[in-house]
């Protein structure tokens, strides 16, 4: 029983610094995403599209 409770310790611990690091991730790839589309616009506006949906 104190191992399981362990293991959930360690576990939200982890979300708990994983968080911050994937919510930057999440913006560095959207802004990434987003610049991407305003390039692409013209020549390949279904796939940028498709791309930036995927992101959110």
């Amino acid at each position: 029983m104190y191992y399981i409770h362990l293991k959930l310790l360690i576990f939200n611990v982890l979300i708990l610094i994983l968080s911050p690091v994937v919510h930057v991730l999440r913006k560095v790839i959207a802004y990434w995403f987003v610049n991407d589309f305003k390039i692409q616009f013209r020549n390949q506006l279904p796939y940028s599209f498709v791309s930036f949906v995927i992101v959110f």
